[in-house]
């Protein structure tokens, strides 16, 4: 009995984001040792992913690869990996995962606004973060006028969000 062979069409950014999206379930999705910022930021990257961020996540990882024909996916699992990881270098998913960070996805934190990072710090451990965040990335300037904290800073409380205490205190 010979091989027989069937011709059809298939969409190649379905089949692309489908298989990164199978990849980020079995390799992110079940392990604990990812933030669930992370987790959450990936899956929205993938069900809002335009065909040209494909094409262009698909252009950087042929270029870093030096492969020659890129219309040929050959090895899911290794393609799939390194366009995750091209997809946790873009702009549009540090925001989203920042956006994670900030509705405490992954705890208690200060955002340093600058560098737009998250910050995780324990429960009231808010001040202490910030003044390492102020000594190490902001030459230790420490002022009696709040407004650099206020405009450079955000705490992230793991409970209630910062509104609910400024309310409270009103």
């Amino acid at each position: 009995m010979g091989v027989k062979s069937v011709s059809f069409k298939a969409d190649p950014y379905f089949i692309l984001q489908t298989t990164i999206q199978l990849h980020v379930e079995k390799e992110y999705d079940r392990e604990e040792k990812y933030e669930n910022s992370l987790v959450c930021a990936l899956y929205e990257f993938l069900n809002t992913v335009s065909e040209q961020e494909l094409d262009e996540l698909w252009t950087a990882y042929t270029k870093k690869e030096c492969i020659e024909d890129p219309y040929t996916i050959t090895g899911f699992k290794k393609e799939t990996e390194a366009l995750t990881k091209e997809i946790l270098q873009t702009e549009r998913f540090k925001t989203l995962k920042l956006r994670y960070q900030i509705d405490a996805y992954d705890g208690s934190g200060v955002v340093d606004k600058i560098n737009q990072i998250f910050y995780p710090c324990d429960y009231g451990g808010h001040w202490p973060m910030i003044v390492k965040i102020t000594n190490e990335h902001h030459g230790g300037y420490f002022s009696k006028n709040d407004n650099f904290f206020l405009k450079n800073f955000l705490l992230v409380g793991a409970t209630k969000k910062i509104e609910w205490h400024l309310n409270s205190m009103i």
